[in-house]
């Protein structure tokens, strides 16, 4: 329960819970600043009760101890009344509802996946994102239009990892279930959450690699020795027809069959002896 004191000129944030029907009430005040306004609204995440969302009168805070400590997370949220939240059941999206500046949609699939355990072990690697092959469709230039539009959504894989202390060493990668690399990449190791962003191709020599085809791929974090796996999803444009999917996903097995080919043409046509 939140409290909205500013009618009566109180900007204090207060927000308390009760986890008996009532009958006792206690504040989860914890650490959050005056600055950050009177308080409009505190949801549970569905899916993991430990994580709060609080909207205030010029920010919005996450907790992921249940109140114990907040987290801004404003990022690139205007300063605003943030009045509502909701929650995409499927898609993981956090919706916020602000005060004048419309409705601001925030991917919080990691959030709900943090704990103080987690970012306390000395590595976990997160759960990815499902990520969606959006169609693009070539754009002819206009002179704008009268609808606002916002930003596509992203195309990428956004995996997140973090480190309870300094690490000596750490890599990630993406292979298919059959043990094909697709991406070999050495990893921040310092200290806190990080996240390595992928555009789902496949790496190439001094080209941009094909894109992967739909379906399901392994990521690994190795950390000084210590490997830690998860499972990441591509599927397909779920605006497209069936037959359409089809049609791409052979376009795309079969742009993989092509690459080594290619690889060893382009590597023969920059030798210069």
């Amino acid at each position: 329960m939140t409290l909205d004191g500013h009618r009566s000129n109180d900007d204090q944030p207060y927000v308390f819970v009760t986890e008996n029907y009532g009958q006792t009430w206690r504040s989860l005040r914890a650490n959050l600043p005056t600055s950050a306004g009177s308080t409009r609204v505190v949801r549970e995440d569905i899916k993991n009760p430990n994580v709060l969302y609080l909207g205030c009168e010029f920010s919005v805070w996450v907790s992921i101890d249940r109140g114990a400590s907040w987290t801004r997370m404003n990022s690139n949220l205007p300063t605003v009344a943030v009045h509502e939240f909701a929650q995409h059941a499927a898609r993981g999206e956090l919706l916020a509802g602000t005060h004048g500046r419309s409705i601001w949609i925030m991917d919080n699939h990691v959030l709900r996946q943090l704990s103080t355990e987690s970012l306390a072990a000395p590595a976990t690697l997160y759960e990815p994102n499902v990520v969606i092959r959006w169609r693009s469709i070539v754009s002819r230039g206009s002179a704008g239009t009268r609808a606002f539009a916002g930003e596509n959504p992203s195309t990428q894989a956004r995996m997140f990892y973090s480190l309870g202390r300094r690490a000596q060493s750490a890599k990630l990668t993406v292979t298919t279930l059959f043990g094909d690399e697709l991406l070999d990449r050495d990893v921040e190791t310092t200290p806190g959450l990080h996240v390595v962003e992928w555009d789902a191709r496949r790496s190439a020599a001094g080209r941009r690699g094909s894109v992967i085809p739909a379906g399901d791929y392994l990521v690994t974090l190795r950390v000084d020795g210590r490997i830690h796996m998860q499972r990441l999803t591509v599927v397909e444009d779920p605006t497209l027809p069936p037959a359409t999917q089809t049609e791409e996903t052979q376009m795309w097995e079969e742009a993989l069959q092509r690459e080594p080919e290619e690889e060893t043409v382009s590597a023969g046509a920059s030798y210069q002896p």
